[in-house]
């Protein structure tokens, strides 16, 4: 596995298990999205990462005792097969799972099954063709839609992308907005949140409001 860091933190964004709880970070190397608004660019080249067998991956992360891991990148799922086999290994250490996705990469079979394993599914509208609504309909009641806006008009599209996803998959994933860091006051966004009468769940970034770093 291409591996840029692996490092134990405060899970500072919504996942299933709870925004702000203790997690081992493993950031993947490698990305096929180029996002403006990346806050992980460094990770974006797959040159950026050291090759990890799947066995040295999970002994590192066990080392942290630590029962959750959050999978993020790049794009996790461009290293699919080995990530499948060491989730489902942690699965049988009984280690919970949150995957950050962007959504492109298919199938997902092997994660959507196992009930300790959560997707969070970051939507890009500002790259809304590579989408794959494939992927979004997959997505159970463990599992987010996270989007990042920047200012009112793109907190519009988000509320039109999340009334046609649920349309074709009513099931009860969760839904999050977050703000662009530094474009939008994360106030104005709950506002808006609040008189949108929606259930959607503000992303607060925890970890950056805080100033906590990432290790490597």
């Amino acid at each position: 596995m291409q591996v840029y860091s692996i490092f134990k933190s405060l899970d500072g964004e919504v996942n299933q298990w709870g925004q702000g709880t203790p997690s081992v970070f493993l950031r993947l190397a490698g990305c096929n999205l180029a996002c403006p608004y990346c806050d992980a660019a460094y990770a974006r080249d797959p040159l950026s990462g050291k090759f990890w067998t799947v066995a040295e991956v999970e002994e590192a992360i066990l080392a942290h005792r630590c029962n959750k891991v959050t999978i993020t990148g790049g794009e996790p799922l461009l290293q699919q097969g080995e990530l499948s086999v060491l989730c489902q290994s942690l699965s049988k250490n009984d280690i919970r799972m949150s995957i950050e996705t962007n959504g492109t990469k298919m199938p997902l079979d092997c994660f959507i099954f196992d009930p300790k394993v959560s997707l969070v599914m970051d939507y890009k509208l500002d790259q809304w063709d590579s989408m794959d609504s494939e992927a979004f309909a997959c997505l159970g009641n463990t599992d987010w839609v996270k989007f990042v806006v920047g200012d009112e008009a793109d907190f519009s599209c988000a509320l039109d992308v999340i009334d046609r996803l649920k349309s074709t998959n009513p099931s009860s994933w969760r839904v999050a907005i977050g703000t662009k860091w530094g474009l939008l006051a994360n106030g104005i966004l709950a506002e808006w949140i609040l008189e949108s009468g929606r259930d959607i769940a503000l992303n607060t970034q925890l970890h950056k409001l805080i100033g906590l770093k990432e290790s490597q």
